[in-house]
Parts: structure tokens; sequence; C-alpha cells
């Protein structure tokens, strides 16, 4: 795999953290499509969800005591189900949902309830919403991808953002990128996406690790410490460098345990 630029590579295709947060400010959560929307995305940017996985979704597949979601095999691309933490916080010593995540979502399954009341838990957990959702009456009811994806478009061009950087593919790759810098484990990181093989999520780390590389070259720890090489002091020979190098770079024994470098 191509090693990360960031002097000239582009960060990967992920929603800028910036527009998701101009989207977030436009909706209004004491809306019925307001509520559904933010709980849309907050499970596709901070879960990570494939889009057909969202709108596979019933709503006994999210548990709001466990603090996760269930992705069940036949909704899951690779054919595998797996459970998906919610955004969680620390509190009093144990894990938790967030609290604004928790109330946007028992908020939703409120008012799914209310305009929706001959849905049970085996059904679709994400709903269309429009004049007549309350005459239907039809069980199979549940909004479909293309719909999400229409709707992500419309909140972006009404916030002002492009809307080619705000659609379900871009804020998975947020919620794998955004893990990624905060230090989630690639094994980790790679259950929660629902990936095969972890090449397919070292990428974020790739980028990751050389977000963090470019930053310390930019620290310049060094700045204002007068070098032995840049006043052109007595150095070692190529030659003795080389033999150092090799030295350090082969290590037998007990120096193999002193030269563990992997913290």
């Amino acid at each position: 795999m191509r090693s990360y630029r960031l002097d000239f590579d582009p960060e990967p295709r992920a929603t800028p953290h910036a527009d998701l947060e101009k989207v977030l400010a436009i909706l209004d959560p004491k809306t019925h499509t307001g509520l559904r929307n933010t709980a849309i995305i907050y499970l596709l940017a901070f879960c990570g969800l494939r889009v057909s996985e969202l709108t596979g979704l019933n709503a006994c597949d999210l548990s709001l005591e466990e603090g996760r979601v269930r992705v069940r095999a036949q909704t899951s691309k690779v054919r595998r189900t797996r459970f998906v933490d919610l955004p969680l916080t620390i509190a009093e010593g144990r894990e938790m949902v967030k609290p604004e995540v928790a109330e946007i979502l028992q908020s939703y399954l409120r008012m799914r309830a209310r305009i929706y009341p001959h849905l049970g838990e085996n059904d679709a957990l994400f709903v269309p919403i429009g004049p007549n959702q309350f005459a239907s009456t039809e069980k199979k009811v549940r909004l479909t991808t293309d719909a999400v994806r229409t709707v992500l478009r419309r909140l972006a061009v009404k916030a002002g953002v492009d809307p080619t950087l705000f659609t379900p593919h871009r804020l998975r790759h947020y919620f794998g990128l955004t893990s990624a810098k905060a230090g989630v484990p690639i094994t980790a990181l790679m259950r929660a996406l629902g990936h095969r093989t972890p090449l397919m999520t070292a990428r974020y780390s790739a980028f990751a690790d050389a977000e963090r590389r470019w930053a310390f070259a930019r620290a310049d720890i060094t700045r204002g410490i007068s070098l032995p090489g840049a006043q052109g002091g007595s150095l070692a020979s190529a030659a003795d460098c080389s033999s150092s190098s090799a030295s350090l770079s082969e290590p037998s024994g007990n120096d193999g345990q002193e030269a563990d470098f992997s913290d």
C-alpha cells in the first residue's frame, strides 16, 4: 500500500467535520423529519453503518440499554451479524450512551410509535415521514436507500455545503477516519465497520499515522536548539553510522527486548 503524504495527498474521502456541524446545526429535532434525519446522521457518522445496513435496521436492532446497534447478517455486506457501539461516554465509572445521542434516538422511537402505531419491534426502524404517513397501514413500510441519499443531498444544499461531500459513504469514512485519529485499534475498527480483512481498514490508520508524523514535523521540537550538525561540528563518519545502525536494527538475545519500540 502506498503511504500517504499529507503535503499533497487528499484526506480519505470523508465528510469534513465542519460540514457535518453545519448540517446538524440546521436540523430541528422538534419536528418529525428533523428528529428522524438527526437520528439517521448519528448512526451513519458516529457508528459507520452502510446505508443499506441503516435502512435494513428494525426497531429491535437498536438497544439504548446496551448502547449498541445490531447489524443483522441479511443486511450486512459481508453476511455476518455484528454489533456496533453507539457513541459512548464514561459516567460514574461505567460506559453509557452519550445523553445527547440517547435523547435523540429515544425521542425518535417514541415518535415512530405514534405515527406508525401498527409497526412493531420487528419492523423497520427508519420510516418515511410525509403528509400521508398517518393514513398508511402498510406493514412493510421502510425508508429506502435512495430516500436517505436524497435527504442528505437536500440537507447539504440547505446548509451550504458540497452535496458530494455529504453522502452516506462519506459519513461512513468520517467515522473510520475520526476513530483512527482517536487511536481506536485497527482490529476494533475493522469489526465496527464490518470489513473482511484489516487491510481494508488500514487506510484510515495509515492516514492517521501520517497526520501525526506531519504534526511532529511541523512542531519542529528542535527549534531554537543549536545542533552540532547545523554548525559543522564533529560528526561520526558514514561508515560508523552505518555500523551503529546495523547493530541497532539487528538485535539479538536480551538486546532485542531492550530495542522494542512498539509503544
